[in-house]
């Protein structure tokens, strides 16, 4: 018992979601995991834990139950409302009076998925006016002229510049510049197929 309630203050003093389940079936979970998930406690104990794992994600989760496996890994979780979390999840075995059961820390990750989402977009795009940058094209147009090597077709390129841009800086200010490049950059989206490229190289 005293053994026990260390581990319910333990798992209370935590923000970090912590559910407790024998063979998959959940026996027992912090506050931390209701806000995660959104269900109230008596929807999660007895219930499956893969029956809150999107579907896509399931046998990854199984398999990593199954061979009893305890280094981190990730998954995709749903919310009661629908929504999918990615989550990183860390499982221990602990050993039971009856039988074995594990210990699962769940934390939400979709912070990190939102900054290396950003990171990757920036490296290969112009921060103003979110077109793909020189390397985007540069390897967008490497795949394109092979394709059209195999298929015996052509490919387009067309440069376009702007006359008098440094006229507009100097005389109206950059922030006008800039929104320039905004509206030029959605313009030339908007004249072209989805399968098109619209690219800022430089400056």
């Amino acid at each position: 018992r005293q053994s026990e309630e260390r581990m319910r203050k333990f798992t209370e003093a935590t923000d970090e979601a912590i559910v407790f389940h024998r063979d998959g079936i959940i026996t027992d979970g912090n506050d931390a995991l209701t806000r995660l998930l959104g269900y109230v406690p008596q929807e999660l104990i007895g219930q499956s834990i893969f029956n809150f794992i999107s579907p896509e994600w399931r046998s990854i989760a199984f398999e990593y139950t199954r061979s009893g496996r305890e280094d981190p890994y990730e998954v995709v979780i749903c919310h009661k409302d629908g929504r999918e979390i990615p989550v990183e999840v860390v499982g221990k075995t602990m050993p039971g009076q009856h039988a074995d059961y594990r210990i699962v820390v769940v934390r939400d990750i979709t912070a990190r998925r939102q900054a290396q989402e950003r990171e990757a977009f920036i490296a290969l795009h112009d921060t103003l006016t979110r077109l793909p940058n020189r390397n985007f094209l540069m390897e967008k147009l490497s795949q394109v002229l092979s394709l059209a090597r195999r298929r015996h077709g052509r490919a387009a390129v067309l440069f376009v510049n702007l006359d008098h841009f440094k006229t507009v800086n100097d005389s109206l200010g950059h922030d006008a510049g800039d929104e320039l490049l905004r509206h030029v950059a959605e313009r030339l989206n908007q004249g072209v197929r989805d399968a098109d490229v619209v690219a800022r190289l430089g400056g």
